[in-house]
């Protein structure tokens, strides 16, 4: 014996018009548009704080210097990078002791700075490279100053677009997280320099 059951009202099954699929579309293009600048100003601030370890870091090897040598960085204690250096591993900076008369570093006396070497100051990822000095301008002949320079390093962002577009946008960041604790800053499109005291206090 067969059993037959009464159907139902049909159901009608509606999908969704072309004009609904452009809306939902036109939402989510706006959406995006809004959160991605603020999504990449993230990433680069995120990749600056890896630089701002390493400018701690040279705060801490001048700090030392001037504990070991009983002088005040700036004037009479001069810093510059080591033009000698040949390995990522060699030391970063030099130091000599001048007059206020001298305003150059008489080479037998030279010394290397501990602390901090080549490699630290070497971002190839992300294209860019610090130096860090003291007493060799006119911003930093105070006692404790010292200046620290970002800049793209056009060796490895000469014909790579997308890492020249980061190395300036890491530049314009490190500026921005480093600018409240600097005395002095200059930023142009391709590098950055920031001027402190190693108390931490603006002169």
């Amino acid at each position: 014996m067969t059993v037959f059951f009464p159907r139902g009202p049909a159901r009608s099954q509606r999908g969704f018009t072309l004009l609904e699929l452009m809306v939902v579309v036109a939402c989510i293009g706006i959406l995006a548009s809004l959160a991605l600048p603020s999504y990449r100003a993230y990433l680069y601030k995120a990749k600056a704080a890896e630089i701002i370890l390493v400018v701690d870091k040279a705060r801490t090897a001048l700090a030392a210097l001037q504990a070991e040598t009983g002088n005040t960085i700036g004037r009479p204690l001069i810093v510059n990078p080591n033009r000698n250096a040949r390995n990522p591993d060699d030391p970063a900076m030099t130091s000599c002791l001048v007059s206020d008369l001298l305003l150059k570093c008489s080479n037998d006396s030279v010394r290397v700075v501990a602390g901090l070497s080549v490699r630290d100051l070497k971002f190839p990822h992300l294209g860019v490279e610090l130096a860090v000095s003291a007493g060799d301008s006119y911003m930093t002949p105070g006692p404790g100053q010292f200046k620290v320079s970002i800049a793209e390093d056009f060796r490895l962002t000469r014909g790579n677009p997308a890492l020249r577009e980061t190395a300036r946008q890491i530049v314009l960041a490190v500026h921005q997280e480093l600018k409240p604790a600097a005395f002095a800053t200059k930023v142009g499109t391709d590098s950055a320099y920031l001027y402190f005291t190693l108390s931490g206090i603006k002169p």
